[in-house]
């Protein structure tokens, strides 16, 4: 199991992150090194094709696809959810990246566990896709599929 929570272990992503999400107007935070510093983490694990981190109106504020930055996510079910607690949501087909994203969630709180932000991350599918494309063991006819958690054919 991937956990968001191994990105706070960089201090300087927490603390910048931190610092942009409590006080946005008066930052001087440097995106740029945020951004770089998710990018690096995101470089050792290759777990992740993108990472972003919405304000609590679902606003990205940063984001390691500088051109994702800006755009509003308030309606999207993986900032709704994880604004409480940690999400993945479901596979869904994104025109804008004409394929499939699977995206983790989880609310970034201060101390006192006050949200202030939700950081999450868009899972690299090329690793699943490996294993799906893979005929190893499955015979002549062998198929693979994706099945949620209540049975479901994704």
């Amino acid at each position: 199991r991937v956990n968001l929570g191994l990105v706070h272990e960089d201090q300087v992503i927490e603390q910048g992150l931190y610092r942009l999400l409590q006080n946005p107007e008066e930052s001087d935070v440097d995106l740029n090194q945020v951004r770089n510093e998710l990018r690096k983490f995101n470089e050792r694990t290759g777990y992740f094709s993108e990472f972003f981190v919405m304000d609590t109106d679902g606003r990205i504020i940063l984001s390691t696809d500088a051109t994702q930055e800006g755009k509003i996510q308030s309606n999207q079910k993986f900032f709704q959810n994880g604004l409480n607690g940690e999400y993945i949501a479901p596979p869904v087909y994104e025109v804008s990246f004409s394929s499939y994203s699977i995206v983790l969630s989880e609310p970034i709180t201060t101390g006192a566990g006050r949200t202030i932000g939700v950081l999450a991350a868009r899972v690299n599918l090329d690793t699943l896709s490996g294993i799906m494309q893979a005929q190893t063991g499955l015979g002549e006819f062998g198929e693979t599929y994706i099945v949620s958690a209540n049975n479901a054919v994704l």
